[in-house]
């Protein structure tokens, strides 16, 4: 039996926070599906580090007030089939992939502040 123990608190010792951090999914909802990728989601279960979402945004467009809300980053890899009001899970990666792609340069508004994201499977 102390040999399991030993055993189990070495391979949790062996993983770092960062690998199990981006298994995490959180749930969120796609509330904002803007022109040229620029997409507001909004979190709606999970924990995500405050300094990394906007606590409450106001969309200048509509007035509309959002809790808990994020653009996404990787506008070289939207979310796909996905429309405003739809629910998905989604990770946050610990690496990015080199964002090479043509970026569309008409402006919806967002929150200033982003996160790249992965769709959990």
């Amino acid at each position: 039996m102390k040999k399991a123990i030993v055993i189990l608190l070495i391979i949790l010792c062996s993983c770092n926070k960062e690998e199990a951090l981006e298994g995490v999914c959180y749930k969120g909802k796609l509330v904002i599906k803007g022109i040229c990728t620029n997409y507001v989601v909004q979190l709606t279960e999970g924990t995500i580090d405050s300094l990394l979402i906007e606590r409450t945004w106001k969309n200048p467009l509509s007035d509309s007030i959002y809790k808990n809300v994020f653009a996404i980053a990787n506008f070289c890899d939207p979310i796909p089939n996905l429309k405003e009001g739809d629910s998905f899970y989604f990770t946050i990666p610990t690496t990015t992939k080199n964002e090479s792609c043509v970026k569309c340069l008409a402006y919806s508004p967002v929150p200033e502040k982003t996160i790249f994201i992965k769709i959990c499977n």
